[in-house]
C-alpha cells in the first residue's frame, strides 16, 4: 500500500513541475525573435554607417531599396536580356 502512495505522489510531483516551468516555455519565442532582430541590424550597422560616414543618406536608402527589389529587379533584367537576344 504504501509504495502505491509513493507512486501517486510522485506523478502529481512531476504534473506540477510541468506547470510551473511552462509560462518561462512561453516567454522564450519573443526572446529568440528579439536575438534575430538584434542579429539583422547588427550585420547591416557597417553599412549603414559608410553611408552616413559619406553623407549619402539617399544612397543609403537606394542601397535598402535595391535589398528588397532585388528578386524583381533580377526578372526584369532577365525579361530584357530575352527581348535583346531575340
Amino acid at each position: 500500500m504504501a509504495r502505491q502512495k509513493m507512486g501517486r505522489n510522485k506523478s502529481r510531483r512531476v504534473v506540477r513541475r510541468t506547470i510551473k516551468s511552462r509560462p518561462f516555455c512561453r516567454h522564450q519565442p519573443s526572446l529568440s525573435f528579439f536575438a534575430l532582430f538584434l542579429k539583422k541590424f547588427i550585420l547591416f550597422l557597417p553599412v549603414i554607417k559608410t553611408c552616413l560616414l559619406k553623407g549619402q543618406r539617399e544612397s543609403a536608402s537606394a542601397y535598402f531599396m535595391l535589398l528588397r527589389s532585388s528578386r524583381k529587379s533580377g526578372r526584369r533584367n532577365a525579361a530584357k536580356r530575352r527581348e535583346q537576344n531575340g
